[in-house]
């Protein structure tokens, strides 16, 4: 079997080369999980639950505040 087959026929003979390729490789990858990750994120993200509901508003509202919660 040639001894440049496979993936290191690829790969540079200088470690630092090698390092830098492999850290590059993984940044890459990365990226690409993040941007997959928020993509599929968007599609299914649930409604977002309401929360200000109240049936009151203004006086009513200031007043049901101050007198329902005694501590």
């Amino acid at each position: 079997m040639d001894p440049q087959s496979g993936l290191q026929r690829f790969m540079p003979q200088h470690p630092e080369v090698q390092r830098r390729l492999i850290q590059h490789s993984i940044l890459l990858v990365s990226i690409l999980i993040s941007a997959i990750a928020n993509i599929l994120e968007s599609v299914y993200a649930k409604d977002p639950e309401p929360y200000h509901t109240s049936a009151l508003s203004g006086e009513a509202w200031v007043i049901e505040l101050l007198t329902s919660h005694p501590e």
